[in-house]
């Protein structure tokens, strides 16, 4: 992009500076970056290919920019393997007013002294999707009650050396809302001290091997609590009782292998205030026990887990206004059939690898009125002739995505008009000419 309104113009959009170790090198001398990106808030530096990323190299490359790095809201140098705490130290002096931090992958106690130090730190992601955290424990988390005033949301994914033992400090952070402890060791003793936590409303438990039936009891004592995720924990049907207790609870996401039976549903459609709900199956002999409780249920979210069986008890779910189904057992002419007869008010809906889904039921949405998103992933049996005329069949239907779909093209393209494209809001630095 060389006409310099237009660079213009981009810039003035982005959100986010995306820095690779292989831009330090080849920016030119003297590139400041508040002028050509004024509405920046985030800087994401990481290592890329051979090329690594060092504090002196980052600080140098930023240097120049104060204006803009006095406004910058969020950094994330996760992916820097090499930083160490002078970059922390430079970070704190030229970012008064950052807010949310995900430090290297790498960060030990002595890093955490130093962000503890940050004035207005209110997002701090000291977890790690893809690799276990060795460098961070109990000890060193007791650095972050310098944080109490101010930190809101807490990463600790896969941080694996943080046990029950380190929530002593984390009782200790008053304004936590967000607690992310997948993958970590956390038990019922540990979440036994959370219940002085008077903010706390979304906590993820993704992969705890120690979160059973008794650390739900432990979790129905946190009443602030609104989103939890148990995605393989090892906590039951029976368990999931305890949860009736939770007044705002809102979102349970129970994962994609969790099979829920009569006791496990009429649990949730015990609380009185859930909307979102993700299971992988449904094994049902009788109606739900409360099927006012799921009358509030607008999102719905199943499959990928074992074979469904009675889930023609489930529906109908009157307030239901998106579902995403996925999975050979799920994805069927049968459930098709199901949803279309009770779903009436149904406006979002996500079918995924529905190797048996046939054109006859895609034909049986057609009651779906109200539809105005479908999208339609691995179902090899749908064409797009059946696609073309279930658009032309229905008026409302603002959106039609489909993906991995064999018969129809590789391009992926939309039969229907799609929503207006979002405005640029992440930059790679070395595709676009900075000035």
């Amino acid at each position: 992009m060389t006409n310099p309104r237009q660079r213009q113009l981009v810039n003035q959009s982005v959100r986010t500076v995306l820095v690779p170790a292989s831009a330090l090198n080849s920016c030119p001398a003297g590139t400041t970056l508040g002028e050509p990106f004024p509405a920046a808030h985030t800087l994401k530096a990481y290592d890329w290919e051979d090329a690594s990323i060092t504090d002196d190299a980052l600080i140098k490359f930023l240097a120049g920019s104060e204006q803009w790095l006095g406004s910058l809201g969020e950094v994330n140098i996760k992916k820097c393997h090499h930083v160490t705490r002078k970059l922390l130290a430079f970070l704190r002096s030229a970012c008064p007013k950052l807010r949310k931090l995900a430090p290297s992958r790498w960060a030990d106690h002595s890093a955490l002294r130093d962000i503890a130090a940050f004035p207005c730190l209110e997002e701090l992601d000291l977890g790690d999707p893809d690799a276990d955290i060795i460098t961070i424990d109990d000890l060193g988390l007791t650095a972050l009650t310098g944080l109490s005033h101010s930190l809101r949301r807490l990463g600790l994914s896969r941080c694996r050396w943080v046990s029950d033992a380190a929530f002593a400090t984390l009782a200790q952070l008053h304004q936590l809302q967000v607690l992310d402890l997948s993958h970590t060791d956390v038990g019922p003793r540990g979440l036994a001290a959370l219940a002085g936590l008077p903010n706390l409303h979304t906590i993820n438990l993704t992969g705890c091997r120690n979160v059973t039936d008794e650390a739900l009891a432990e979790l129905a004592h946190i009443p602030s609590l609104a989103h939890i995720t148990l995605k393989g924990s090892l906590a039951t049907n029976d368990g999931l009782q305890l949860l009736r207790a939770l007044p705002r609870l809102t979102h349970l996401d129970l994962g994609s292998r969790w099979e829920l039976d009569d006791t496990g549903l009429a649990a949730v459609a015990s609380c009185p205030e859930l909307k979102v709900l993700a299971a992988g199956s449904f094994n049902l002999v009788r109606p739900a026990c409360n099927p006012k409780g799921l009358a509030k249920l607008e999102h719905l979210s199943f499959g990928g887990g074992f074979a469904n069986k009675g889930l023609h008890l489930l529906f109908p779910l009157l307030k239901l206004k998106s579902l995403y189904v996925q999975g050979i057992d799920s994805v069927t002419d049968c459930v098709m059939r199901h949803i279309s007869c009770s779903q009436k008010q149904l406006q979002h809906l996500s079918l995924r690898s529905g190797y048996s889904l046939t054109k006859d039921g895609l034909t049986q949405l057609a009651p779906l009125a109200n539809l105005s998103v479908l999208s339609v992933g691995a179902c090899p049996a749908i064409s797009r002739p059946a696609l073309e005329a279930f658009t032309a069949a229905h008026s409302r239907l603002s959106m039609l995505l489909q993906g991995a779909c064999p018969l129809l093209s590789d391009e992926g393209e939309a039969l229907c008009a799609l929503a207006p494209e979002p405005a640029l809001a992440s930059l790679f630095l070395p595709t676009v000419r900075v000035s």
